[in-house]
């Protein structure tokens, strides 16, 4: 348990009751009653019950959530124990500050004022917009049929699209990437796709989201858009052997070696969970990551893997 200890908050997987588990031994999911034992001996503050089985409502839940805290009062510990739910955050004081107690969930605003295009029909974007409303974001909007528009003067941090019906998703949204040149899209669908459809989607859309949609929800995913699109813009980009003296690694290649590297060097582009080499095999050249985020994972002895 080192690794939670003394944790302000450990968020773990609580599937199951005692009794469902045996049933469903090696599934890969924990029990209420083992993820209260772990926040005990760790001695956490906080614990969040999370991946809830899809076939609980709400009323099972609560059950869920009750049982787990019976649990750490009948042991006489002071964790405190909830059940996570879409688009709540905590609040941890920084350490160091005065400790005045845990706050409670609250839904708040990491990001604002970002600067968010919506386009779609007036009654979609009304939908949006409200749905958005208490991240306090600074919004423009339009149809989509203003297709001369220059968007780009607009200076948006994310293009949120509600595509209309009827209407080739694809087609939208790879004119809106043109028009809006690699700001990230995030498309709202009115009407399911087939999946095909929708791996093109994902080749286009930093994330799609299909109506109806609950605003916890949406106001999630624009927060995890807009922070993907912080981290790519902190990222560094190598474009010539000079820019690529300035990193640390450059320093134990000789110059000829970077001149080849830089004159050998083409863009790529990878696929969301394609590997781009594996651990022990042959060595195939040096990737300078552009834009994205890229899991690095090491095997250990005992054959699993750990992200680091």
């Amino acid at each position: 348990m080192r690794f939670a200890e003394g944790a302000d908050l450990l968020i773990h997987d609580a599937q199951y009751l005692s009794e469902e588990y045996p049933a469903r031994r090696g599934w890969g999911h924990s029990t209420v009653e083992y993820a209260v034992d772990v926040a005990i001996a760790a001695g956490v503050k906080r614990l969040a019950l999370f991946h809830h089985d899809p076939l609980r409502d709400d009323v099972s839940l609560d059950r869920l959530l009750a049982r787990g805290r019976e649990r750490a009062l009948a042991l006489g510990a002071e964790v405190e124990v909830v059940a996570a739910a879409e688009g709540s955050e905590i609040e941890i004081l920084e350490r160091g500050t005065p400790e005045v107690g845990l706050k409670p969930l609250v839904v708040g605003s990491p990001v604002a004022p970002a600067r968010i295009l919506l386009l779609g029909s007036e009654e979609r974007r009304r939908q949006l917009r409200e749905a958005l409303s208490p991240d306090l974001y600074r919004l423009n909007e339009a149809e989509l049929t203003e297709s001369e528009r220059d968007w780009e003067a607009l200076d948006p941090d994310l293009v949120v699209v509600a595509t209309p019906v009827g209407d080739d998703p694809v087609s939208t949204l790879k004119a809106l990437g043109h028009a809006t040149k690699g700001v990230p899209l995030l498309a709202v669908l009115e009407e399911a796709v087939d999946q095909l459809t929708l791996l093109e989607i994902g080749e286009i859309a930093a994330d799609v989201i299909g109506r109806p949609f609950g605003g916890p929800n949406l106001r999630a995913r624009v927060r995890a858009c807009l922070a993907q699109r912080q981290i790519s813009a902190k990222v560094s980009v190598v474009t010539d052997a000079h820019a690529g003296e300035r990193l640390a690694v450059m320093d134990v290649i000789a110059a000829e070696q970077q001149a080849a590297m830089m004159k050998a060097g083409a863009a790529c582009g990878f696929r969301p969970g394609e590997v781009l080499f594996e651990q022990g095999g042959a060595s195939a050249g040096v990737y300078f990551i552009q834009r994205g985020l890229v899991k690095v994972l090491v095997a250990t002895a005992d054959g699993r893997q750990v992200t680091v």
